[in-house]
């Protein structure tokens, strides 16, 4: 994981300086002391995390209108990387490309957002729902999207007593009876331990899917989303559950025949798959 990160973070900083021209380390304050990193973009340039043949289209769109995350300037921010390659299939009206992964039914898109929040979950005191980094909702399905790049893994939740209370309030109604899940993933002691994951995992259901799209090269994550396939899912889940790999679908929308993804995504690879 160390060696994946660091490589990441090493191209990061060469994309910075030779692709961005912009040569200011960005700076991280840790603990009230500032480290300066070169894959830190200075905050008042964090509008160029996002790739520039869609950069001016992507901010005068309501798609920006998002809480972005507290380290968006931070090239490997996980929220950067999904607009960067979910917003070109947007603007080039192409987002049925994802058909050709998924094998889902795109017919008349209704929506498609970054930022979604959960439209199952119960509002709990004051603590947010789940937001999904991606969401396309068609006629007959909804897909939902968690984005990892150099995360340490899915997170647990701690066993206290907010967590607890939010489990039993909007989560365990939505297990019961739930046939996507393996009845040992419904106890509050695996839910909170598998916390991230089963937020996700519980928005499974008839006409929803859930799409992990993770780098192979990151082990830890990787290794969460097959468990997850593996023994959080039952069967019927598995059906409704995809471990996309971040390398595999780039090379594949470099292949298309359409010649502004051949050419975005080989830019988009550049920046994030060539360390």
């Amino acid at each position: 994981m160390a060696q994946f990160k660091d490589n990441v973070l090493k191209n990061l900083g060469k994309y910075k300086n030779d692709v961005l021209n912009i040569h200011e380390k960005g700076i991280f304050n840790y603990k009230g002391e500032k480290i300066y990193y070169d894959h830190i973009l200075p905050k008042n340039k964090k509008n160029q995390n996002i790739i520039k043949d869609i950069r001016n289209s992507f901010w005068s769109s309501n798609y920006s209108k998002i809480n972005f995350h507290r380290y968006f300037h931070h090239l490997n921010s996980s929220q950067g990387l999904c607009i960067n390659f979910f917003y070109p299939l947007i603007y080039s009206n192409q987002i049925k490309q994802l058909y050709n992964f998924l094998n889902i039914d795109f017919s008349n898109i209704k929506k498609a957002e970054f930022e979604s929040e959960s439209n199952i979950e119960q509002s709990y005191k004051q603590t947010k729902k789940t937001n999904f980094d991606f969401y396309i909702e068609s006629e007959k399905n909804k897909i939902y999207f968690e984005i990892k790049y150099t995360e340490n893994g899915f997170g647990a939740a701690k066993k206290n007593e907010n967590h607890i209370n939010k489990f039993k309030t909007i989560y365990k109604p939505l297990l019961e009876k739930n046939p996507y899940i393996n009845e040992n993933f419904k106890t509050q002691e695996n839910f909170l331990k598998n916390y991230q994951i089963m937020r996700n995992l519980v928005h499974i259901d008839f006409s929803s899917y859930v799409v992990f799209l993770i780098p192979k090269q990151n082990p830890k994550v990787y290794k969460q989303a097959l468990i997850a396939k593996e023994e959080i899912l039952s069967s019927l889940g598995n059906e409704r559950f995809t471990i996309a790999p971040l390398e595999d679908w780039t090379n594949d929308l470099i292949n298309s025949e359409d010649i502004f993804l051949n050419f975005y995504y080989k830019k988009f690879k550049d920046k994030y798959l060539n360390f």
